[in-house]
């Protein structure tokens, strides 16, 4: 979490340390005030550590820690773990399934597989660490993209799952955290570098043809159509990448805490914003995309992923939150 302080001959900014590097908030210029609340109800709390979800259907397979957990119940008011991955060496921040196998990225343990033909018993048949820790992944169609911090984007194909055929790599100037596909277009969030936009319509040969660098610090990015959506640390981004080329910022949101996460539903975007809570953005206009209000969490909301009328929220220190939206 982030610790703060204030020093005195400063005299008008805020430093915050967080994770290993410094940031100069200049407090003439401070955050918004957090948005109001939305009325959410909690229909089900896992107690853990959770950094990632990933919802199929009546299974919800969750980042405990260094750990899978596999959950199911009757409905999602009676969510109850059925099973458990082994321990991995590194800790669990990303999922993807494909047909009955899970894809991990377990950081330092690289990209771990699991066969989850029976969920109440998942078991490791595979994996490889790709040179580099491996934090965000995506899945699309027979091709798995790892955003592997200081060793970039690595492409692997899995048609011959749990095998992972090495099929490209290109390096990032600095640490890849997340990754998302649509086409023959990746993006990658990088912490020092910005959105890195890489044409992967040869796999095994990725070129980057556009960058979008900056003060901020990409955590996370979705995309619909050509519109992409970016968590940056101090905000939300929304950017056009109609032309992958030419990418273009439409809109910038400051938000009153750092954002880590986001995700794509309907017409809004949920962001995951820590101490904040989820805030969410309508973006139907992605122009004009603006703040509705915010769901209050009982700890640092770090991912969430929306199944209507449901939000599954990891809370980083205090497990899994399934809230009902509002209407």
């Amino acid at each position: 979490m982030l610790g703060r302080r204030v020093l005195p001959w400063l005299s008008g900014s805020l430093l915050i340390a967080a994770s290993a590097f410094v940031l100069l908030l200049d407090i003439l210029h401070p955050y918004p005030k957090v948005p109001p609340s939305l009325t959410g109800e909690q229909v089900a709390h896992v107690e853990g550590v959770a950094f990632t979800i990933n919802v199929q259907g009546p299974t919800v397979y969750m980042g405990m820690g260094s750990r899978v957990w596999v959950l199911q119940g009757r409905d999602v008011h009676h969510l109850q773990r059925i099973g458990e991955s082994p321990r991995f060496s590194g800790d669990v921040l990303d999922l993807e399934v494909k047909d009955h196998y899970l894809f991990v990225a377990a950081r330092d343990a690289g990209i771990r597989v699991l066969d989850v033909s029976d969920p109440a018993h998942p078991q490791e048949v595979g994996g490889t660490y790709p040179a580099a820790w491996v934090e965000g992944i995506a899945l699309a169609g027979d091709r798995l993209y790892a955003a592997a911090t200081w060793g970039g984007l690595v492409i692997f194909d899995v048609s011959r799952a749990p095998r992972l055929h090495l099929m490209g790599r290109l390096d990032t100037p600095g640490y890849a955290r997340d990754v998302t596909v649509s086409g023959p277009v990746a993006l990658v969030a990088d912490w020092h570098g910005g959105i890195r936009v890489v044409d992967v319509s040869r796999p095994d040969h990725p070129r980057e043809v556009a960058a979008l660098e900056g003060e901020t610090r990409p955590q996370s990015v979705a995309i619909r159509g050509p519109i992409a959506y970016v968590a940056d640390g101090w905000g939300l981004q929304v950017i056009d990448i109609s032309d992958p080329a030419v990418p273009r910022v439409v809109k910038r949101l400051l938000l009153p805490a750092w954002t880590v996460h986001v995700a794509l539903q309907g017409d809004r975007a949920y962001v995951s914003a820590r101490d904040a809570g989820v805030i969410v953005v309508d973006v139907s206009d992605p122009a004009r995309s603006h703040v509705v209000g915010r769901y209050a969490t009982t700890a640092a909301a770090v991912q969430v992923v929306p199944v209507p009328p449901y939000l599954y929220i990891a809370q980083e220190m205090n497990g899994l939150l399934i809230l009902r939206e509002q209407e």
